[in-house]
C-alpha cells in the first residue's frame, strides 16, 4: 500500500477522501483508516470543499476557461450542487457565457494572446512556463491547447517512453505525475489518447515489488507464482502484451498451453467492500471472452489449487 502517496494527496494537496481512495483503488474507509493510523485527522466534507473551491479557482475555471458547473464538478470530483452553491456564494453564477466573454477578465484569450500561446507551445515550453508568461493558470493553457491545437509538451517529446514505462510499473497517476513534475490531468489525457494503460488491475499499491530469478514482479505473490511455474518447468512470459496496439498486459502467458493468466490480488479487499469482482465488467477480461482467449483468473487464496487443477486436467497443446 503506497501510504506516502495517500498522505500526500490528502494532507499536502488537500484532496477529498473519496478522490484519494479512487486514485489508489481502495475504499474511502480504508483510506481513512490508513490516515488515522499515521496520526492524521479526517476533515469534514465541508472543510474539504471549502478548501477545494476558492474564489480564485472558480474564477479561473468558470470565467476564464468557460467551464460549466457540470464540467467543474467532474474536474474537481465533487457534486454539481456544491459547485453551484459556491458560484452563488462568490457571485459568479449570475454571469452567462456570453457575459463572461464580454467582460474585461475574458480578454486573456483574444486573438493575439491565443497566437502567442500557440507559438510558445510550438517551442515545446511547459504549460506552467507559458502560463507564467501569459498571466494565467497552467490548466487554462492546457485546456486551450487541447481545444485548439493539441501541440505536445516537450516532456512528451523527450521522455514519452520513460513516462509510459513508469506508469505501467506504478499503475498510479499521482506517483508518476509527481516524479516527472506534470499534472495528473495531463497524464490522464495522454494515457486515454495514446497508451490505454489499464490502471484498474495489477496495482503495485496492493503488493511489494519482489525480485525472483532476475525479474522484478509487481508483488510478492506474483513472484511466488513465478517460482511455482519455474519449479514445475512450465515456461511463461511475464506481462506479455494482450494486444500489440494497446497498453494491456497479462500477468502470465503460458505459450505451451496458450493460457492467459491474471492474478487478482484484491480478491479479499473486494469481498470486504462488496465491490465488483475482478471478472465482472472488466474490459480486459471481456476482451478475452469476446475474442476466444483461453484465460484464467487466479484468486488470492486459491491460486495454487486452481493451477494444480488446471495442469492435472490439461495437456500441452
Amino acid at each position: 500500500m503506497n501510504t506516502q502517496s495517500i498522505i500526500k494527496m490528502y494532507v499536502e494537496e488537500q484532496r477529498p477522501i473519496v478522490e484519494v481512495a479512487k486514485a489508489h483503488g481502495i475504499a474511502p474507509k480504508t483510506a481513512k483508516k490508513i490516515l488515522l493510523e499515521n496520526g492524521f485527522e479526517i476533515r469534514s466534507k465541508n472543510a474539504t470543499r471549502e478548501k477545494a473551491l476558492t474564489q480564485e479557482q472558480l474564477e479561473d475555471l468558470y470565467v476564464r476557461q468557460k467551464m460549466s458547473c457540470a464540467d467543474i464538478a467532474k474536474y474537481l470530483g465533487i457534486a454539481h450542487g456544491t459547485v453551484h452553491n459556491y458560484l452563488k456564494k462568490y457571485g459568479l453564477n449570475q454571469r452567462s457565457v456570453a457575459q463572461a466573454k464580454a467582460s474585461d477578465s475574458y480578454t486573456l484569450w483574444d486573438a493575439a494572446r491565443l497566437e502567442k500561446c500557440r507559438l510558445l507551445l510550438l517551442e515545446h515550453k511547459e504549460y506552467q512556463v507559458v502560463a507564467d508568461l501569459l498571466g494565467c493558470s497552467a490548466s487554462a493553457v492546457e485546456n486551450k491547447n487541447r481545444e485548439n491545437w493539441q501541440i505536445p509538451m516537450s516532456i512528451w517529446v523527450e521522455r514519452n517512453d520513460e513516462i509510459r514505462e513508469c506508469l505501467e510499473k506504478t499503475r498510479n497517476y499521482a506517483d508518476t505525475a509527481f516524479k516527472f513534475n506534470i499534472s495528473e490531468q495531463a497524464l490522464w489525457h495522454k494515457n486515454q489518447k495514446s497508451w490505454h494503460i489499464d490502471l484498474s488491475m495489477n496495482s503495485t499499491l496492493f503488493g511489494i515489488p519482489t525480485q525472483y530469478n532476475g525479474t522484478l514482479y509487481r508483488s510478492k505473490k506474483e513472484a511466488i507464482i513465478a517460482q511455482y511455474l519455474t519449479e514445475r518447468q512450465i515456461s511463461f512470459e511475464y506481462e506479455k502484451k494482450v494486444k500489440q496496439d494497446h497498453g494491456w498486459t497479462c500477468d502470465f502467458y503460458l505459450s505451451t498451453y496458450d493460457l492467459w493468466i491474471e492474478y487478482d490480488g484484491l480478491e479479499s479487499s473486494r469481498e470486504q467492500t462488496k465491490s465488483v469482482p475482478y471478472n465482472r465488467d472488466n474490459p480486459k477480461v471481456r476482451f478475452y471472452q469476446e475474442n476466444g482467449y483461453r484465460h484464467m483468473i487466479l484468486g488470492k487464496r486459491t491460486w495454487q489449487k486452481q493451477l494444480d487443477g488446471f495442469f492435472a486436467t490439461n495437456s500441452v497443446l
